[in-house]
């Protein structure tokens, strides 16, 4: 239950902050999303799903360093972070 408490902390942050961020960005809306050559939704949900539990496998740790675990095994696994036009 606290994993999921925090996980929900983690995103709603991370919403925060794009929201603060794309605010003051000019040009088109984009979205970040992550990619990986061949992966399926599954693929994504499952990788995804073992580095949310890595990041968030130290007790305590702060949310900055939870998101860069997270994003380090992502990256590992093959994915990498593209930057896309919003949907209108």
């Amino acid at each position: 239950m606290k994993l999921l408490v925090r996980l929900f902390g983690l995103i709603a942050s991370c919403f925060a902050l794009a929201s603060v961020l794309g605010a003051c960005a000019s040009g088109p809306k984009t979205v970040s999303v992550w990619v990986k050559d061949g992966a399926t939704s599954q693929d994504y949900s499952m990788d995804r799903g073992q580095c949310n539990a890595q990041g968030f496998s130290v007790p305590g740790a702060p949310l900055l360093q939870v998101a860069m675990v997270i994003n380090a095994c992502m990256q590992g696994k093959g994915w990498h972070v593209e930057n896309r036009p919003a949907p209108e």
